[in-house]
């Protein structure tokens, strides 16, 4: 059995090599050190028009707006700095704990800045300003849903949201220059 094993993994191995350059190893881009940008992705990375990609429709739409996407980038890192900073934001940097077992009974759809953060690194998740925002209102949605308006936490969520909802107002004027 072994031998049967071994002849038809080396005859899918030898199927897949004729059907594919898969194995086919690339050297590395130089031109980042040397501080040029990609602008044209099939002459400038090697083996991408031998793999057959091609750019989807709605991202050539985005690969035109690189410079629109960096500076909005730039201001959701700092609008989301300056939220963390808050003094008021001090029980949302972490998820609720596991111990408040009946939270996700009632909130379904769980934020936090840790979470905001995290989803703001990878850079793609928010496409807009308002799509932060509404994280960052489900946060305080959350928080009210869940506590007393007599408790610190809902106070906070509420002195919060006064504090980014005119915060997320001028971030978008600067950001229409």
């Amino acid at each position: 059995i072994s031998r049967m094993l071994k002849s038809q993994k080396e005859y899918l191995l030898h199927k897949i090599r004729s059907l594919s350059r898969s194995n086919v190893v690339y050297p590395g881009l130089n031109l980042f050190k040397e501080g040029r940008a990609i602008t044209n992705i099939y002459d400038q990375v090697p083996g991408v028009r031998e793999a057959g990609w091609s750019v989807p429709v709605n991202n050539a739409r985005e690969m035109s707006s690189l410079g629109q996407n960096k500076e909005l980038q730039r201001a959701l890192h700092g609008f989301l700095r300056q939220v963390t900073a808050h003094k008021e934001a001090w029980p949302f940097h972490e998820p609720v704990p596991d111990s408040v077992t009946d939270y996700l009974e009632v909130i379904h759809d769980p934020v936090d800045l840790s979470l905001i953060k995290k989803r703001l690194s990878h850079g793609t998740y928010y496409k807009k300003l308002d799509d932060m925002l509404a994280d960052l209102r489900k946060m305080c949605d959350n928080c009210r849903l869940y506590n007393q308006k007599d408790t610190q936490y809902y106070k906070a969520a509420e002195l919060l949201q006064k504090f980014f909802e005119p915060l997320g107002e001028d971030i978008r004027r600067q950001l229409c220059r």
